[in-house]
């Protein structure tokens, strides 16, 4: 079986999939939210202990900085748990 890698446009669709009202966001946007996770995995370390909720506050926080991104904080936690879902799919044998 081939290894699965990270495709970010792959990303995206898998998120459009799982999170309907995220159809209407451009790719940027939805790809700002993934940089912004990873930023947060990066500032959590290696051990990767966090609470989803935590992560899901971060993102907001950020978005709210940016100011320029159409991503509605009402739509961040799905968002969030979609695309760590297709980071738990990359891993699945």
């Amino acid at each position: 079986m081939a290894e699965k890698i990270f495709d970010e446009n792959d990303a995206i669709e898998w998120v459009r999939r799982e999170v309907p009202q995220a159809a209407g966001y451009s790719d940027d946007d939805i790809l700002l939210v993934m940089d912004i996770m990873l930023e947060y995995d990066e500032k959590m370390g290696d051990d990767g202990d966090y609470e989803i909720d935590d992560m899901v506050a971060y993102v907001k926080a950020q978005l709210k900085k940016d100011g320029e991104c159409e991503v509605k904080p009402d739509d961040v936690p799905a968002i969030v748990e979609a695309e760590l879902g297709y980071e738990e799919w990359l891993m699945e044998d």
